[in-house]
């Protein structure tokens, strides 16, 4: 039988599909492996190593096939691993050697690769289709079905970004993200929306609802067509991370009674208020820089294609000495007029009805699916999303859950915990009947007791939290000089693009310099202290200039001194009357700042000390302010740039709910 490599990537194989030693032509094997139709080969590869490197046989897994290869590419021996760690030959019999040691005889190949059966309990058909949407317009769906089963639930993404691979095969996250729902034998469908590559109509950023038709319309005739083109239990589940979650987020408003369940996680929610573009209308400018540059370019569909960002930072230099110096306005000469959406965020800089018109949650009402809301207390991108969602959904009256973990941005995906006792036995309820759903409405894991991501053994879990005392930490006065031509770096980093480990990044850096303001708040706790739910944050404050940015961050000291950050919040001073209108400073006039900091859910560990820290900068993860009033930052010039002093005022303080 012949394998071709180019279609096992196509099919998405989970793992190294590669050359060995970049010696082997062509993309096709020729393998005698009998016993197996067509639709069974795909297998997933697994380079094991070359010979002169195998990796121990504890690597390799009972009934896996091993390939021996010439450098012509020929496969000069193949044979399965069996119970005892031999390999039984093609005629039957088995080697006297172990697999290491018979592989070390093939000194003259080229390498060895394996053959794992495959890793889905179904096999999968997939389906292209353009799906009619009510003002005739179609969008491209790829349509996943398991073979010889009917009666099944559909799950759901729609999303901006490629439904990868077009044509022949399957998407790799399938392995990923949707394992147990192929282990399940769901229908798994990916679709891009409107006006996104192969998908017909014109594509609109974050697309308010209303109109004659919009997201929530194209959720109710997708779920609609597939009901009627599938072999379905006529039940839907939709789920999506980011911007897929913004459009999981609107399909819960279609109000078709086949969609049962829907889990918006990290989702695209106010790109003013704070998520991926703003932080109170703070420009995040590492991360617009390098997602704009290609994301708002317009979409030229239908096409399968990306296109290329118009906005790149050498490799070889940090964004920090990148961006250290420029004004706004040349930044903004490096987008021209190519990216429409960013004109669009230059034209808005306050919080107006075009903004407010975009986030869903003011239409949240008479939600009918069950919802799971998700997200990640690490999630650099889209934590006001997740937080803002569930409250909106609580107060809106929806059967709705909450999970809030040690996590970066989708994170969550890569556990199998979460995965196999959450999200899958969430949607197994509402579209199986199957098991019963857990008893908690809202589950926590704190932060303070692990790196992210892990879910070891003994993992703490906090199940529907409530907020107990609010303990009020003053934050002693004092003065620092703010250079915008100086600016504090939001992480000790020398890489070209934002990191993620920023979120818990080491402060000590920052602690150092002039123009921070570090304050202990909490010496050594003889207890443990869970600090779970809203930051509030009260400055005193007065500056020599017109405007200027807060940054306040919350840090768990250690006895070694190493500065861990909990959590960091920026509140524009021009912001302290409300978002829609910008007020100047008064010159060495005191002011006051009340704003809240985004949820936590961390233990400070005895003997550590907890530390607050205040500056005006965080560079370039938000934009300089030119600490001159500008009602248009976006317009601002090298001129209006200045130096100013800044006094945080006794009176100030930092409050957190303790467990």
């Amino acid at each position: 039988m012949q394998i071709n490599l180019k279609r096992l990537r196509e099919a998405g194989a989970k793992g190294l599909i590669a050359d060995v030693t970049s010696r082997l032509g062509g993309e096709c094997i020729e393998l005698d492996y009998p016993g197996r139709g067509p639709r069974e080969s795909k297998l997933e590869l697994l380079k094991i190593g070359e010979i002169k490197n195998c990796l121990p046989p504890k690597e390799i897994r009972e009934g896996d096939t091993i390939l021996i290869f010439k450098p012509s590419g020929e496969v000069v021996y193949t044979g399965t691993l069996t119970s005892d760690g031999r390999l039984r030959h093609k005629d039957g019999s088995k080697s006297v050697l172990s697999v290491a040691a018979y592989c070390a005889r093939w000194r003259t190949a080229a390498g060895i690769k394996v053959l794992r059966k495959p890793w889905w309990k179904y096999t999968y058909t997939k389906r292209e289709c353009m799906v009619p949407m009510r003002d005739g317009k179609h969008l491209y769906t790829a349509v996943y079905e398991p073979e010889g089963l009917s009666g099944r639930p559909i799950i759901l993404q729609r999303s901006p970004y490629p439904c990868n691979p077009f044509g022949t095969g399957g998407p790799g996250d399938i392995r990923d993200n949707f394992r147990m729902y192929a282990d399940n034998g769901y229908i798994i469908v990916y679709q891009n929306v409107r006006g996104t590559y192969l998908s017909e109509g014109e594509f609109e950023d974050v697309r308010p609802v209303g109109g004659p038709v919009d997201e929530v319309s194209d959720s109710y005739d997708t779920i609609e067509w597939l009901l009627a083109n599938t072999q379905n239990n006529g039940r839907v589940g939709i789920y999506g991370i980011s911007y897929p979650g913004f459009y999981a987020t609107l399909a819960s408003l279609c109000g078709h009674p086949a969609l049962k369940a829907v889990s918006p996680q990290a989702p695209v929610t106010d790109w003013w208020m704070g998520d991926d573009a703003h932080r109170r209308g703070a420009f995040s400018l590492a991360d617009m820089y390098g997602f704009g540059g290609f994301f708002f370019l317009p979409k030229l569909n239908p096409t399968p294609d990306s296109r290329e960002s118009i906005t790149k930072v050498p490799e070889d230099q940090s964004i920090y000495e990148f961006f250290k110096g420029k004004s706004m306005r040349q930044v903004w000469d490096d987008f021209g007029d190519a990216l429409p959406f960013m004109n669009a965020i230059k034209e808005h800089p306050d919080y107006d009805d075009f903004w407010k018109e975009r986030n869903p949650l003011r239409h949240l009402r008479n939600i009918k699916p069950a919802i799971l809301v998700v997200g990640g207390l690490y999630d650099a991108e889209d934590t006001w999303g997740t937080l803002h969602t569930y409250k909106a959904y609580k107060e809106a009256g929806a059967d709705c859950r909450f999970v809030y973990g040690p996590w970066t941005h989708g994170g969550w995906k890569k556990v199998d915990y979460y995965l196999e006792e959450i999200e899958y036995p969430f949607f197994a309820y509402y579209l199986e009947d199957k098991d019963s759903l857990p008893e908690w409405r809202e589950l926590w894991m704190p932060t303070g007791v692990s790196e992210p991501g892990p879910m070891e053994d003994g993992f703490k879990m906090i199940e529907d939290p409530v907020l107990g005392e609010m303990k009020t930490f003053p934050i002693a006065p004092g003065t620092y000089i703010s250079d915008p031509f100086e600016p504090v770096p939001y992480m000790e980093s020398d890489a070209p693009k934002r990191e993620k480990p920023y979120m818990w990044a080491p402060q000590n850096f920052a602690s150092q310099r002039p123009d921070v303001l570090c304050r202990i708040v909490q010496e050594p706790l003889k207890e443990a202290l869970l600090a779970i739910g809203p930051v509030k944050v009260h400055l005193k404050a007065q500056v020599s200039g017109s405007d200027a940015d807060f940054i306040v961050k919350l840090i768990d000291v250690a006895p070694d001194g190493t500065q861990t950050l909990v959590r960091l919040e920026v509140m524009p001073a021009r912001r302290r009357h409300g978002m829609e209108h910008p007020v100047p400073l008064e010159p060495g006039k005191p002011f006051e700042l009340d704003f809240t900091m985004m949820d936590i859910c961390h233990r400070f560990a005895t003997e550590h000390s907890i530390m607050v820290q205040v500056q005006s900068s965080c560079f370039p993860l938000v934009a300089m302010n030119p600490q001159t009033f500008i009602k248009n930052q976006y317009t601002a010039e090298q001129k209006n740039y200045r130096a100013i002093e800044v006094s945080i005022l006794e009176g100030s303080s930092l409050s957190v709910f303790t467990d």
